[in-house]
């Protein structure tokens, strides 16, 4: 009677199953890298979207600010408005400007002009960005304060209502032209996809109640 010789296996695995948990533990890891990279461009995109949002937003609350204070705030027979005086300067307002001051915690509402700009962003796409200057006139010598509003502009217009419906031109821009009963501001931005995004203020003269 032959004797079954029996082959007691040492601890430890093959080599072959060495390299499929090798693989398969790549495999894992892989997936979970991908996941989670899409996830932090997903965040990213998604931050990036609320901050352009909110740029935005802090555009028209600025513009309607310094408009607000141009048409109701001054005396009718000051030139408080000037639209379009020159290439890349779209509107320049004479009113009472929040002008920031580097030593008090709060801005201070001083006599200022305040001028949009339109320039150049520095690169290649052709972007456009928008400035707003503001020029402290209770200095001796005007301070000029610049302040970054938005980037990613294609276009930004001023109009103004004379009275026979909205034009970027002034009939008679000079000493004692009349006040507008209304200005309207509208950006195009670039948009993702290759679209553009448009958005438009009015800002309309408030009438003296009798």
């Amino acid at each position: 009677m032959k004797r079954r010789r029996i082959v007691r296996r040492r601890g430890g695995f093959t080599l072959v199953e060495v390299m499929l948990a090798t693989m398969l533990a790549g495999t894992v890891v892989a997936m979970t890298c991908g996941i989670a990279v899409h996830a932090l461009r997903a965040e990213s995109s998604a931050k990036a979207a609320v901050a352009r949002r909110w740029e935005r937003v802090r555009v028209y609350e600025q513009f309607e600010e310094d408009l607000r204070s141009a048409l109701t705030g001054l005396p009718e027979d000051v030139q408080a408005i000037r639209i379009n005086p020159e290439p890349g300067r779209i509107l320049e307002v004479f009113c009472l400007a929040a002008v920031p001051d580097p030593e008090a915690f709060t801005r201070r509402r001083m006599p200022a002009k305040v001028s949009y700009v339109v320039e150049d962003a520095g690169t290649r796409d052709g972007n456009r960005k928008l400035v707003r200057e503001v020029t402290d006139l209770t200095q001796t010598v005007p301070v000029v304060r610049r302040q970054y509003l938005t980037k990613r502009l294609t276009e930004a217009v001023v109009e103004a209502n004379w009275g026979s419906g909205w034009s970027a031109r002034a009939p008679a821009q000079g000493v004692g032209e009349k006040r507008p009963a209304g200005l309207r501001l509208a950006c195009h931005w670039d948009a993702d996809g290759g679209k553009v995004e448009t958005r438009t203020v009015v800002i309309e003269k408030q009438r003296e109640q009798s």
